[in-house]
């Protein structure tokens, strides 16, 4: 008694609301009655005494730990004299081990359901993508895989490369193929639902997200709203009767479920809230939705010039209107590395000009490794 050691995990999943204030509030009075030192002091007592608390082993008493994400967590933080840390992403030390460990427990499982006898090669597997990663040119890729929840997806995509096939170091390219592999997993237990409307569906989500500073969550009657929206205009119909708009919104409330739950790019965050699993794939989505164009490899537009040049000046104009937020500084940045892996050089060329001479109206500034 009075040696527990409390762990909270997962702080920020709380909505950012009247009801993430209460809950603090029940946190933080639970910290003030049983947290305490053997003589009764808590982090709401001295100011001085934070650093302190950082001894259980010579102070003793109960101990807390609260996890939380660093995203919104200031926005509504704990009060009292809480010692902050953050957890540093994994070093390449830390990597290697993650890889060596998913690669093994993964052949064995195979191995062990299906009976085989066979010794496991998952060290073949690791060894490959362990050299991608120590790659010099590979930076993204290794700032990528410091996230565990990425480097997971990661070590998918090298598990379904034949031998001796690279990853790509382009970031864009490296989300498209993790998000492609997850829409296409899941997409085969429901192949009926077209997987494009997922798609635009998963973008109008991500972009109605980013564009709010104070949250990174959605709450479930807008993603129906998202849902109907994608669904109505997918109908040729200009007048809509009673029936149709029946069918509309019951579509809708079964798409919302299937994004919600099943296809694994959104998490619930309590009550009727969902977010993205991984703030990378919010910014994936959203960068779809800057540019509105899905353009095949290479493809140029259509001879029509004017449509073209209308395509860019769009194009520009969504890019721009974003330029000095902070939170579209990722995004942007991947839309520049969508268009220029996806366009012809000459219209890539154009749309850089186009936007330079908006920037340089604005006197804004262009973001950086675009």
């Amino acid at each position: 008694q009075g040696q527990a050691l409390i762990i909270l995990d997962g702080l920020d999943e709380i909505p950012i609301s009247v009801q993430r204030s209460k809950i603090i509030n029940i946190v933080e009075n639970f910290v003030d009655t049983y947290v305490q030192t053997p003589i009764d002091v808590s982090v709401f007592d001295n100011i001085y005494l934070n650093k302190l608390f950082d001894d259980p082993s010579r102070l003793g008493g109960n101990q807390l730990i609260v996890t939380t994400r660093l995203v919104n967590y200031y926005t509504a933080p704990l009060a009292g004299q809480f010692s902050h840390y953050t957890i540093r992403p994994m070093d390449m030390k830390h990597i290697k081990d993650f890889v060596d460990y998913w690669f093994f427990r993964v052949h064995q499982r195979i191995i062990d359901i299906l009976g085989l006898p066979l010794v496991n090669q998952a060290e073949n597997y690791s060894e490959a993508l362990k050299k991608e990663l120590e790659k010099t040119q590979n930076v993204d890729l290794l700032d990528m895989a410091s996230n565990s929840g990425l480097l997971s997806s990661i070590c998918t995509i090298g598990f379904s490369q034949l031998n001796g096939s690279s990853l790509p170091t382009q970031r864009i390219l490296l989300y498209e193929i993790i998000v492609k592999s997850m829409l296409n997993m899941w997409h085969s237990k429901e192949p009926t639902i077209d997987i494009s409307k997922v798609i635009r569906i998963l973008t109008d989500i991500a972009y109605c997200i980013h564009q709010n500073p104070t949250s990174n969550y959605i709450d479930n009657e807008e993603i129906k709203e998202i849902c109907a929206q994608t669904i109505q205009a997918s109908i040729s119909k200009t007048l809509l009767t009673t029936e149709d708009i029946y069918n509309i919104e019951r579509q809708a409330s079964e798409m919302a479920q299937v994004i919600c739950n099943d296809v694994g790019i959104l998490a619930s965050r309590g009550g009727s809230l969902y977010g993205f699993l991984h703030l990378p794939f919010q910014e994936y989505f959203t960068c779809l939705k800057l540019i509105e164009v899905d353009t095949p490899k290479h493809r140029r537009f259509a001879s029509d010039g004017i449509d073209r040049d209308n395509k860019i000046q769009l194009i520009v104009q969504m890019l721009c209107r974003h330029t000095i937020d902070p939170r579209f500084r990722v995004p942007i940045t991947l839309a520049f590395g969508k268009i220029s892996s996806s366009w012809s050089q000459n219209d890539f060329n154009d749309l850089c000009y186009e936007f330079m001479q908006v920037q340089d109206k604005d006197d804004s500034l262009l973001p950086f490794a675009a």
